[in-house]
């Protein structure tokens, strides 16, 4: 206590802690604030989820259906707003199944003959030369060619004169 007055003082002590006391309830502050504006962020979100669930009539016209379905979109945080639910990587693995399974019908039923894998060979060689080659320089009018030979020839009369 003695070295706290003589450093610097009682009072510039006081001021001190006062300061970082209400320095912390500021930081406090600032973070409930900032949770409550997420926390409504994710609330209109959900309301967005489930206007779209049950589609805009039946959301304005059924008040006590949207009950049931904020039962379905509970509020989450952000991170479990970006993984899948367990129904919906069952569904999204279902439909990976289905698409492959057709892709599968496909080519038994059409299968690829050596004539198309050549084309497709000769279709990507043409395709890459045509990306590669330099591009042409546009050709000069017929007026402008004249009047190039013309200078030329010009030239070449003052030089031999």
């Amino acid at each position: 206590q003695t070295m706290i007055t003589q450093t610097m003082g009682q009072r510039w002590w006081d001021q001190k802690k006062r300061y970082l006391y209400e320095e912390k309830a500021r930081r406090d502050m600032i973070e409930q604030l900032a949770a409550r504006k997420e926390h409504t962020r994710l609330l209109k979100l959900r309301e967005k989820r489930i206007r779209k669930k049950m589609g805009l009539l039946r959301y304005i016209c059924c008040p006590a259906q949207r009950a049931a379905f904020r039962k379905l979109f509970p509020v989450d945080d952000a991170e479990a707003e970006k993984t899948l639910s367990e129904a919906e990587l069952q569904v999204q693995k279902a439909k990976q199944r289905e698409v492959e399974r057709r892709l599968r019908e496909l080519n038994a039923k059409n299968p690829e003959t050596s004539a198309w894998k050549d084309y497709q060979k000769r279709k990507t060689r043409i395709e890459y030369a045509q990306q590669t080659a330099e591009p042409l320089r546009q050709r000069r009018s017929a007026n402008e060619r004249a009047l190039r030979a013309f200078a030329r020839r010009a030239h070449r009369i003052r030089q031999a004169g």
